[in-house]
């Protein structure tokens, strides 16, 4: 069993969903949904990390 994956980068522009981290309390998990999206792929910040965003006319939020 391979322990790591070499795997490509994500070309900019290429839509994903994202796994939504949160469930409510006093419902079913079956019953939630488990992905958000579809994302859109701004910038690759290194080698796992991308930066995203939801619509393309939404604002990028900057941390600086």
């Amino acid at each position: 069993m391979k322990s790591r994956y070499a795997c490509e980068p994500m070309p900019k522009d290429s839509k994903l969903v994202k796994r939504s981290g949160c469930q409510s309390k006093g419902k079913s998990p079956k019953l939630q949904k488990s992905l958000e999206g579809p994302y859109i792929i701004v910038t690759r910040l290194n080698d796992v990390v991308y930066r995203i965003q939801k619509n393309p006319q939404a604002k990028i939020p900057m941390k600086e």
